[in-house]
């Protein structure tokens, strides 16, 4: 429990930053608020496992920041959970159109060589000035065939609000595998407005956005069952890209 405020980045509800390390049975309720890599149980993470841990307090952060995990690289993530809220905030950092974006109900900023194996969010995320944004994870980058980030058994029941590039369980997807996962998250987009009147959207029942043709993504046994809200046009004109499942 408790309070954890801070003006610099990788702030977490245990940790700020680790590596090398293990966390076997962790948890935290705290309230933690940051400009970046802010996660529930911690900011940012390198090399790392994680066992059996959750995290149920509410994080507020510009982005690059998780329910549980803010940034993650080369982690190991089994039997965790994260519930509570994360609040997307861009204000919070000085250049906020750079950070304004990667929320996730469980991690933030996943990047390569992560695994996840029987783990949930059942987190509201809370973001609708910031892109990338998902319902378990904001962005999701495994960098090459070597090094891809895989999903096993995980789900997310919670709900997803934010800018634009959405999804249910994660907002972006390069170079990652899931099986068996699933989304009963609902999905919804503000729109982004760029420009003489247009609103942009893209969201996902399960993906937000699929944009690199050259990544390799596969999905084996994967499903979304959670509404899909995309914007109203409130009399200009809009363009949707929305999908019950990307």
């Amino acid at each position: 429990e408790g309070k954890i405020v801070s003006s610099d980045w990788k702030v977490g509800g245990l940790v700020g930053e680790a590596e090398n390390c293990t966390f076997d049975n962790c948890s935290s309720s705290a309230t933690v608020t940051g400009p970046s890599s802010v996660g529930g149980v911690v900011g940012e993470a390198r090399d790392c496992t994680f066992n059996k841990s959750r995290s149920t307090g509410t994080v507020t952060a510009a982005g690059w920041s998780g329910g549980f995990v803010g940034d993650a690289i080369n982690c190991t993530f089994t039997k965790c959970r994260s519930a509570g809220n994360v609040i997307g905030k861009p204000s919070l950092a000085d250049n906020s159109s750079t950070y304004a974006c990667r929320i996730g109900g469980f991690g933030g900023y996943v990047q390569s060589g992560c695994s996840f194996a029987d783990c949930y969010s059942t987190a509201t995320v809370s973001a609708s000035d910031d892109k990338n944004v998902g319902g378990f994870a904001g962005f999701v980058d495994g960098d090459s065939t070597t090094s891809m980030v895989s999903f096993t058994r995980c789900y997310t029941t919670g709900a997803a609000t934010g800018k634009t590039v959405v999804g249910g369980f994660a907002g972006h997807l390069e170079y990652c595998n899931m099986e068996d996962c699933y989304s009963k998250c609902t999905t919804i987009a503000i729109g982004e407005d760029i420009g003489s009147g247009i609103t942009s959207a893209q969201l996902g029942g399960f993906v937000g956005e699929i944009t690199d043709t050259r990544t390799t993504i596969n999905l084996t046994r994967c499903y979304a069952m959670g509404k899909v809200n995309a914007p109203a046009s409130s009399g200009y004109v809009s363009l949707v890209y929305a999908g019950g499942f990307s």
